[in-house]
């Protein structure tokens, strides 16, 4: 069955119907082969991981910065005083929540999200999550162990 000129979504649907017994690993073997036929449902799913990432990568590693803009920026906070300033954290604060709402979609350095990614996968990442790949084996799935909650809880813990 081919989708012609239709969303990523309906791909995948397609290629689930089609054989309900396969696993996952296969399914993802044919949407991937399909994706690449299909030039507006990869562009789709080119531009849901660019806005996902793009925003997480705009956090984690901001744009660098001029001395003068960095200055310039310092003497407006002086001025508006610590008030103000206590607001910008709870907004940036909300920001940041908003942006990565769920643990379990984040992207490893491999592109596989968190939830169908193994504990191994995990380890090979470092950071916080070395604490996540200490909670099963490394060949274990994190999204069929761990909670959302769990997850948060773990990054919280393990903050650098």
């Amino acid at each position: 069955m081919s989708v012609q000129n239709g969303s990523a979504k309906t791909l995948l649907k397609s290629v689930l119907r089609e054989d309900s017994r396969a696993s996952e690993k296969q399914c993802f073997d044919t949407f991937y082969i399909r994706l690449q036929q299909n030039a507006d449902a990869l562009k789709e799913v080119a531009a849901d991981w660019f806005v996902r990432n793009y925003a997480r990568l705009e956090i984690i590693e901001p744009q660098k910065h001029s001395v003068a803009v960095v200055e310039r920026q310092a003497a407006e906070r002086k001025m508006v005083g610590a008030n103000q300033a206590s607001k910008e954290r709870g907004i940036l604060h909300k920001a940041k929540a908003a942006i990565i709402d769920c643990l379990l979609d984040f992207v490893l350095s491999d592109g596989k999200q968190l939830r169908f990614a193994t504990f191994g996968d995990c380890a090979r990442d470092g950071g916080w999550l070395l604490a996540v790949a200490k909670c099963g084996r490394p060949n274990e799935i994190v999204g069929k162990k761990l909670t959302e909650i769990d997850l948060r809880n773990l990054r919280q813990r393990n903050a650098a």
